[in-house]
């Protein structure tokens, strides 16, 4: 088996610069998309803790209330 040679290319230095600029305008729109979408995924995720800690408190409290009324009466 032959080993293969990476193909060689010669491009003008102001093609290269123009190919970078547009590569880092890409990076910069997938950074803040990715940003977003990471951002509505933690505040889904914070959303339903909130839900499950009021659920847990809430009956934590009715739980109390029901064991110290029937204590006191």
């Amino acid at each position: 088996m032959a080993e293969e040679e990476v193909p060689k290319m010669i491009a003008p230095e102001d093609d290269i610069k123009e190919i970078h600029s547009r590569l880092d305008e890409i990076e910069r729109r997938l950074d803040f998309v990715w940003g977003e979408v990471y951002q509505r995924f933690g505040k889904r995720i914070g959303r339903d803790i909130g839900i499950l800690y009021g659920l847990v408190i809430g009956l934590y409290l009715c739980m109390l209330y029901i064991l110290l009324g029937v204590a006191f009466r």
